[in-house]
C-alpha cells in the first residue's frame, strides 16, 4: 500500500516482513507483520529533477578526463585523483558503457550518472531514544568541495528508515505463548526489514533505468540517454553489516584473502545458499540460529536474507563490495586509534598511575592558534568524556610529542615510531597522486608491521586491566541487560551468555 504527498513528493509505503516462528517456539512456521511505515522519495523524479536543474546542470559533468600533473623534475606526467568524475572506476564504466550496444534505435549521447548513498541513524535529544534514520542520495558527477557546501543543497533526502518497533515484541508473543522472540530472532527482522525498505528504493522503475537508462531532454537543449551506476554507499559498521547481509563480528583473516573471489561470486552463490537457509527457515521450520542454517552459511559469513542490491542488480555485473567505502570516522579514528590511544592509557595506569596525571598535563600544554587549549576537550583525555571525532583526531596529532618519554626507552621508541605511522598514515588529502598512493601502500604496510611488534613487544610485558571508565560503562550495561531478561523471565547468567 503506497500514498502520496503531492506537497513534497513523499510518499509512505507499508513495508511488511515474514516471521519465522521454529518447531522449538511454535510450530507455526511463518507469519506476516506489517513492520513499519517507510517514508520516502521515489530515486527516478528525484535524478530527473536533478539533470532539469539549469542551476546545476552548469557544473554536472557528462564525461570523465583526467587530471594530470606536469612538473620539470619529474619524468613523466603524474595522475591525480580527487573527483569522482575523474576516476579509473568512472572512466571504466564510462568507456564499457560507449563500447557497449545501444538501445535498439537510438543513437543519443550515453551519459553515467554517478550515485553515491549515505545513510545513518541520527539521535535528536540528549536524552532519549528519539532516533530519525536518514538516507542521502548525491551525484558523483558534482564536485565534491560543492558537496559539502550546505548552501549547494546537493544532498538529497531519499528515505526515513524505520527499525522494528516496540510493538514488535508483542506480535511475537502472541504466537510463542508469552515467551517474546530470541535475540537471534530479531537480529534475523531487523536484517529482513531493512533490506525490504531498500527493496522499496530500488523498485521496478530503478531497475528498468538502470538497465535502458531515461531519455531527458536536457537544459542545452540536447536529449540525452542516462545510465545509473550506484558508486559508493558510506555507513558505519553496523549500517555495513545490514548492507552486506553478513554476520557481525571479525572477519578472520583467512577470509580476507577471498575478497575478490567473493565479490565476483556474489550474485549468483550468495542467492542460492541464501535461497536454500530461507527455505529451511519458512517451509521446514527450522531455527534462525539452527545448526543446518549454520552448516549453509557461516563459512561464507553471510546470513539467511535475501540482499536486494545483489538480487536487483547482479545481472548488471554489480559489485557489492566495492560499493562500500572505507569509513575513517567510524573505523579509523573512532576504531583503531581510539582502541590503540585506550590500551596505551592502560599501559600507563599499570605503570605509574601518575603518568596519566603528567599525560594530562602535557595535552594542556599543548599551543593553539585560538586563545583556549584544543577545543578545551583535552583537558582531562583520561575519563574519554564527552569527546567527539575531532577531538580523537586532535589526540592523534598531538600524541608524539605528549608521549614522548612516558615509557622505559625501549618501549618508548616502539609507541613513537607507532604513533609517527599512525599519523603520517592518517594524513588526509583531497587530492591524492599516483606518488602520495604509492606511499599512503608502503604506510599501511609499515602500520601493520609495527602495530604487530608494539602488540608482541610491549603489550605482552604489562598486565593491563580496564580503566575505572570501562568498568563503570560495563556495569552499566550489565545492569541494563539483565533488567532487560528479567523482564522476559530471563536470568542474569542468561543475559550474560
Amino acid at each position: 500500500m503506497c500514498t502520496e504527498d503531492e506537497d513534497v513528493g513523499w510518499r509512505k509505503t507499508q513495508v511488511t516482513i515474514e516471521v519465522p516462528f521454529s518447531w522449538t517456539t511454535a510450530q507455526l512456521g511463518s507469519r506476516p507483520y506489517e513492520a513499519v511505515d517507510l517514508y520516502h522519495r521515489p530515486l527516478i523524479p528525484v535524478i530527473r529533477e536533478k539533470l532539469l536543474n539549469a542551476q546545476d546542470d552548469k557544473l554536472f559533468h557528462y564525461e570523465p578526463y583526467e587530471l594530470q600533473w606536469s612538473t620539470p623534475h619529474l619524468l613523466h606526467e603524474v595522475n591525480i585523483h580527487s573527483e569522482l568524475y575523474t576516476s579509473l572506476a568512472y572512466m571504466d564504466v564510462h568507456r564499457e558503457l560507449q563500447e557497449s550496444p545501444g538501445e535498439p534505435g537510438c543513437d543519443l549521447p550515453r551519459v553515467v550518472v554517478a550515485l553515491m548513498f549515505w545513510s545513518d541513524a541520527t539521535h535528536l535529544t540528549t536524552f532519549g531514544n528519539v532516533q530519525l534514520w536518514l538516507v542521502y542520495m548525491y551525484f558523483g558527477n558534482e564536485s565534491k568541495y560543492r558537496h559539502c557546501k550546505p548552501s549547494h543543497h546537493l544532498g538529497n533526502h531519499v528515505a526515513y528508515f524505520q527499525k522494528l518497533p516496540d510493538l514488535f515484541k508483542d506480535f511475537v508473543s502472541t504466537y510463542t505463548n508469552g515467551k517474546g522472540a530470541s535475540h537471534k530472532c530479531v537480529t534475523h527482522c531487523h536484517c529482513e526489514l531493512f533490506q525490504a525498505q531498500w527493496n522499496v528504493l530500488l523498485d521496478d522503475e530503478f531497475l528498468e533505468a538502470y538497465e535502458h537508462g531515461i531519455l531527458i531532454l536536457c537544459c542545452d537543449g540536447i536529449e540525452h540517454r542516462f545510465y545509473l551506476q550506484i558508486f559508493t554507499y558510506s555507513a558505519d559498521y553496523p549500517e555495513k553489516v545490514l548492507i552486506a547481509t553478513i554476520a557481525a563480528g571479525r572477519v578472520p583473516l583467512s577470509k580476507m584473502s577471498d575478497t575478490d573471489r567473493t565479490a565476483s561470486q556474489c550474485g549468483n552463490e550468495l542467492s542460492e545458499l541464501v535461497a536454500a537457509a530461507s527455505s529451511l527457515i519458512y517451509n521446514k521450520n527450522y531455527g534462525v540460529g539452527s545448526t543446518g542454517v549454520k552448516m549453509l552459511l557461516k563459512p561464507h559469513l553471510w546470513v539467511p536474507t535475501l540482499n536486494i542490491f545483489s538480487d536487483a542488480l547482479g545481472a548488471f555485473r554489480f559489485s557489492l563490495f566495492a560499493m562500500l567505502v572505507v569509513d575513517l570516522l567510524h573505523e579509523v579514528e573512532l576504531g583503531v586509534w581510539r582502541m590503540l590511544f585506550i590500551h596505551l592509557l592502560r599501559i600507563l595506569f599499570t605503570l605509574d598511575q601518575d603518568l596519566v596525571n603528567e599525560l594530562d598535563k602535557r595535552y594542556r600544554q599543548v599551543p593553539h592558534s585560538d586563545p583556549q587549549p584544543l577545543d578545551g576537550s583535552l583537558a582531562n583525555t583520561f575519563e574519554l568524556s564527552n569527546m567527539a571525532t575531532w577531538n580523537f583526531d586532535d589526540l592523534l596529532q598531538c600524541s608524539i610529542l605528549v608521549f614522548e618519554g612516558l615509557l622505559p626507552d625501549d618501549h618508548n621508541k616502539i609507541v613513537i615510531d607507532l604513533l609517527f605511522i599512525m599519523t603520517h598514515w592518517h594524513t588526509k588529502l583531497w587530492m591524492h597522486s599516483d606518488l602520495t598512493l604509492e606511499i599512503f601502500d608502503q604506510q599501511t604496510t609499515k602500520l601493520g608491521e609495527q602495530l604487530r611488534q608494539f602488540k608482541a613487544n610491549v603489550c605482552t610485558v604489562y598486565s593491563t586491566q580496564e580503566l575505572d571508565r570501562e568498568v563503570n560503562v560495563r556495569s552499566r550495561r550489565q545492569v541494563k541487560e539483565a533488567a532487560k531478561w528479567a523482564e522476559k523471565g530471563g536470568s542474569q547468567q542468561e543475559a550474560a551468555a
